[in-house]
């Protein structure tokens, strides 16, 4: 077989497995309703000592679907307000575990403790970054989306 052919071949398996998601995709449909307003969605209030488990149920209940912020007990919080585009903001988190506390003890991979990787919507760019912890477990780094 030659090479067109193989490509040939190749492009019509990528086609027809493509094709097939997202007919299955059309008939599952949507899993999750989103909210009314994503943007707003994003801005989920700052999480206070006093009002922490309140604000991370409502921060749990904004999140637009698709973006994971909770595994396995082990959920990211933003203490960071609204991020206005094109301005760098010192955006600050929390990893709180099972317990409900926030996470302090990590382990060194590739020289850092967290590797924090933040995508665009589109998929259009990303950014992989390297923030620093508190001795209480918040996290911090600057970000210009």
């Amino acid at each position: 077989m030659n090479t067109a052919a193989k490509l040939g071949s190749y492009i019509l398996g990528l086609a027809v497995v493509f094709g097939g998601a997202l007919g299955a995709g059309k008939v599952v449909g949507p899993v999750g309703a989103a909210p009314a307003d994503e943007h707003a969605a994003m801005a989920a209030p700052a999480a206070s000592a006093e009002h922490g488990e309140h604000a991370a149920q409502q921060a749990k209940s904004d999140t637009p679907g698709g973006l994971q912020v909770s595994e396995n007990g082990y959920t990211l919080t933003s203490l960071t307000g609204a991020i206005k585009p094109g301005e760098p903001t010192d955006f600050r988190f929390t990893v709180t575990g099972p317990d409900g506390k926030p996470v302090t003890d990590y382990q060194v991979e590739h020289d850092k403790k967290l590797h924090f990787i933040v995508v665009s919507r589109d998929l259009s760019s990303f950014q992989h970054v390297h923030p620093e912890m508190t001795p209480e477990g918040v996290w911090s780094v600057e970000l210009t989306l």
